[in-house]
């Protein structure tokens, strides 16, 4: 019990967690208030302009990442890039107002600070959206091609050599030099496939938390120099808020932004891995139909 307690007391006292229960709590509360919303649409028979909007929104945002997806990609996967656009753009609006606020109140800066200004975050993001490109990549390939594709046990066939290309005492002789060759190849594509996938954990990761700190870092240089210059120059009267408003606007922009070239890059991550699989079984389909011809033919 003592360690549960002090587990929650650190919690507690470290800005980044509280910053991600306000932005947990303001999405509960966007759904609670569009939950509401289409509650009482009921009973007027009537949908309100709150609804219509979060509706618009959410479906224009849907409808984006499916048609990059294409509509025959997996449910869970169309609806995890959706949820996690929502929940990046939140985390950076929370971390906008935490930038306007932090001048007036500075003893903010100990208490809450933006979740995505935290490379843990982001990295925790980025690992879990990974492992779900991991875990749909072994369901479309089915498991062996999965396998092969990361740990080729013997060879990949990334080299085809046929008997129909050539005589039979030249194929004997060349095989095992093109296996062999195959093998090397392999598991060279094999280390290139794993660190790709470290590449793309350190991508997404450090491209969300660069910009979005170096967002907040530059309100924070431009507030300072603007109120120290204004309170020299009208003796002691600073304007840190007004005046800076264009880089408020611009924190808005790069909020939106960052939250959609994250999702934006797990959803190409992912249709590569859903193309890659429509491709293999376009041509297992052709190899089969060949077959079928070829015994057709002979017989």
């Amino acid at each position: 019990m003592q360690v549960i307690q002090e587990t929650l007391g650190s919690l507690i006292q470290n800005p980044v967690f509280v910053g991600e229960v306000v932005t947990l709590l303001l999405i509960l509360l966007l759904s609670g208030s569009f939950a509401y919303a289409l509650h009482q649409q009921d009973k007027r028979k009537k949908q309100s302009a709150f609804s219509l909007f979060v509706d618009w929104l959410f479906d224009g945002v849907y409808q984006f990442f499916e048609d990059i997806l294409w509509e025959g990609s997996p449910q869970w996967i169309k609806s995890y890039v959706v949820n996690l656009f929502i929940v990046i753009l939140f985390a950076n609006i929370v971390g906008l107002f935490i930038d306007i606020l932090i001048f007036p109140f500075p003893a903010l800066e100990q208490v809450i600070q933006s979740p995505t200004t935290d490379i843990t975050f982001t990295l925790a993001l980025a690992i879990v959206s990974v492992l779900l490109l991991i875990v749909l990549e072994w369901r479309v390939k089915w498991g062996r091609k999965f396998i092969l594709n990361y740990f080729p046990v013997l060879w990949r066939n990334t080299i085809i050599i046929s008997k129909s290309w050539m005589s039979r005492w030249a194929y004997y002789l060349l095989f095992p030099f093109v296996k062999l060759f195959d093998i090397v190849l392999s598991f060279f594509l094999a280390i290139l496939d794993i660190v790709g996938l470290l590449a793309k954990v350190i991508s997404l990761a450090f491209r969300l938390y660069g910009n979005m700190f170096a967002g907040s870092l530059l309100i924070a240089i431009v507030v300072t120099m603007i109120a120290n210059f204004s309170a020299s120059l009208f003796s002691g009267v600073n304007l840190p808020l007004l005046v800076p408003l264009i880089f408020y606007l611009q924190n808005i922009l790069v909020a939106v932004i960052q939250a959609l070239v994250f999702t934006l890059l797990l959803s190409v991550f992912a249709k590569v891995i859903l193309q890659d699989a429509e491709d293999i079984q376009t041509k297992k389909r052709a190899s089969t139909k060949g077959k079928l011809i070829q015994q057709v033919n002979q017989s």
